[in-house]
């Protein structure tokens, strides 16, 4: 373990060795859809767990890219001023070179809610409700087929390799948002693509791959829509995960999103939570972040 997280002292970064123990604690309460917590406690995708005492913790933060898991209870003073200089600083980055708006969101367990606001920076804050709906995979029909002009294909080597492809950027800038490299994505994770016309039309991928469940990242391009293609790519992509063991999909929706909460039911998700979430939208290097 660490006691000297640049954020706070604290805040005390475990060694991945310590995830495990930390997993079994009870401190998810409010958290149990999020796989994210799971897959990084349990080493399967990159991230730090940090909690508020190195014996016996009452509050841990799991942090997966630009994810930010809030568990357990409010311990104390000290560490929820420890959290906010975290925010603070992970909204205000001291590196010159990193330009533009940047964003990161934050989940919080049931006890944690009513505390929320009064740790994150002075900023874009925008909280919202997402939904979470969770597929058996055993239950999936086949996909549709495929309208004429389109081809389903693996995500994989070949096609990455695949020079003259049209949004193959787009694809791989998908595949880093939840996985440290397209490397990482191609040994550890799955997807499924369709092409039309020498161009993606839209992509599903795996994410947080852990034990018998894995979560949905999906898209279509904006010409393509309205067309059943997202239903035939997640169905297709729960044909794949059923024959890699895989048993459970998730998929995670802002409650308004209406399109991307009727193509999960279409497919055959149900509705198992809905819980807050909040956005920090911030201008990278901006000193007018105040405490």
């Amino acid at each position: 373990m660490s006691n000297s997280d640049s954020a706070g002292q604290d805040m005390i970064r475990l060694e991945p060795a310590a995830f495990k123990s930390v997993a079994a604690l009870p401190l998810w309460a409010g958290l149990e859809c999020h796989l994210a917590v799971a897959s990084v406690l349990a080493g399967t995708t990159p991230g730090s767990v940090y909690v508020d005492a190195a014996e016996a913790p009452r509050s841990a933060l799991v942090q997966a890219g630009g994810r930010f898991h809030l568990a357990g209870s409010p311990a104390g003073d000290a560490w929820r001023r420890s959290l906010r200089s975290f925010f603070l600083r992970r909204a205000n980055p001291p590196r010159p070179e990193m330009e533009g708006w940047g964003a990161f969101m934050l989940y919080a367990g049931t006890e944690w809610q009513p505390a929320v606001a009064e740790l994150l920076p002075a900023g874009d804050h925008v909280p919202s409700q997402r939904l979470y709906l969770e597929l058996e995979v055993l239950h999936a029909g086949p996909p549709a087929p495929l309208p004429p002009g389109f081809r389903q294909r693996p995500v994989d080597g070949a096609l990455l390799a695949e020079e003259g492809l049209g949004r193959l950027g787009e694809l791989r800038q998908e595949m880093v948002s939840e996985c440290p490299s397209v490397e990482f994505f191609v040994a550890r994770r799955f997807g499924i693509c369709l092409e039309a016309g020498g161009r993606l039309a839209g992509w599903c991928l795996s994410e947080y791959n852990e034990g018998e469940r894995c979560e949905v990242g999906i898209e279509t391009a904006p010409e393509h829509r309205c067309r059943g293609l997202a239903t035939h790519m997640v169905l297709a992509l729960a044909a794949e995960a059923r024959a890699r063991g895989i048993t459970h999909l998730g998929w995670h929706s802002y409650q308004d999103n209406r399109p991307s909460v009727a193509t999960a039911l279409r497919a055959g998700f149900r509705q198992v939570a809905s819980y807050p979430a909040h956005l920090v939208r911030y201008k990278r290097h901006d000193s007018r972040m105040e405490t």
